[in-house]
């Protein structure tokens, strides 16, 4: 079914309830990859209590290894896509980017927090990067920035604004993960 909805969400019949959303608040398909970032932290080794404490050039040379097939699964989505002219919408992850690219950036920013915080500090670190993102996307504009670019007329001037959407989603959807890895750890608990 999902499969069915990632190639139909194309065709104008497909109901935009069930797309991304292009500017604020949230479709079907947003809440399809929220669900599966927290179906992936809910059953990760952090969650599960088989996250030990190794030095961080070890853990991200381990991470940088996990991330290499959904790099490759990335750049041939980003070949398939251009180098058949398949219709897509740039507002939804940026000009070059795709889900690919966020889960490889979600588990190589995962691996770095993980180094640093004890994972039963999930939910204060869910908290605060909530936070911190909705403030910088508010009160300092980022906001702004995601929907018309750096000139704001909408423009995609170099790497990071042409990929603004799906770069600068990464701190919510790390969000996503840690909060996933807090409900994993009270699930996989003893009782």
């Amino acid at each position: 079914m999902t499969a069915i909805a990632i190639l139909a969400v194309d065709f104008s019949v497909f109901p935009r309830r069930l797309a991304k959303s292009e500017t604020y608040g949230f479709g079907g398909m947003d809440n399809g990859v929220g669900f599966f970032v927290i179906a992936n932290a809910i059953v990760s080794p952090e969650a599960r209590g088989k996250h030990f404490l190794r030095p961080m050039v070890s853990q991200l040379k381990h991470c940088l290894k996990g991330c290499v097939p959904l790099l490759v699964l990335g750049f041939g989505r980003l070949l398939a896509v251009k180098g058949t002219d398949y219709h897509e919408h740039v507002t939804e992850y940026g000009v070059h980017w795709n889900f690919f690219f966020t889960l490889a950036a979600l588990k190589l920013t995962s691996t770095v927090l993980y180094s640093l915080i004890r994972v039963n500090q999930s939910v204060v670190a869910g908290l605060t990067i909530t936070c911190v993102h909705q403030t910088v996307l508010s009160v300092f504009g980022l906001s702004s920035y995601v929907m018309d670019g750096r000139d704001g007329t909408g423009s995609r001037v170099g790497i990071l604004d042409a990929n603004r959407e799906g770069i600068l989603s990464i701190p919510g959807y790390l969000a996503i993960y840690v909060f996933g890895v807090a409900l994993g750890k009270f699930l996989f608990e003893k009782r």
